[in-house]
């Protein structure tokens, strides 16, 4: 496994429409597991929301992952690290992946703990799921 607190699963979507037409870009956090079963759930409060109102969304669409700590996170995206702070992480690891060649959507790995795991072994693990979700979101049903 990862070793992480919390892994999140997500999926970039279009909800809703302006006036004018226009898509709004969104995501939903569709699945989560805490490593601590007693832990809070956060993806209940990631439904269908705005990438604009998340800084992070650019940023990793840009770059294709983020792994920083908290508070490298709060320099980009201070709404989602007050957010994380609440839930004692100390670590963040995003990840896109791909159907198609476009992002479809991200795996996300929080860590209360981060001293002690290996970046590498992280940097793998979160690779490795996203092609899986990718693979399994490709196939038909």
């Amino acid at each position: 496994g990862t070793g992480c607190d919390y892994a999140i699963e997500a999926e970039y979507h279009n909800g809703d429409k302006s006036l004018n037409g226009l898509s709004f870009k969104k995501f939903t956090m569709l699945y989560e597991e805490p490593k601590n079963q007693k832990d809070v759930l956060l993806a209940k409060e990631y439904q269908h929301q705005l990438n604009s109102l998340y800084k992070f969304t650019s940023y990793l669409y840009q770059r294709g992952y983020i792994n920083m700590s908290i508070n490298e996170l709060r320099a980009i995206d201070k709404r989602l690290a007050n957010e994380l702070d609440l839930y004692n992480i100390k670590q963040v690891l995003i990840y896109n992946f791909y159907v198609n060649g476009s992002p479809a959507g991200f795996v996300m790995l929080l860590y209360k703990d981060y001293d002690k795991i290996k970046e590498v072994d992280i940097m793998s693990n979160a690779y490795k799921c996203s092609m899986d979700i990718a693979r399994l979101l490709s196939e038909p049903y």
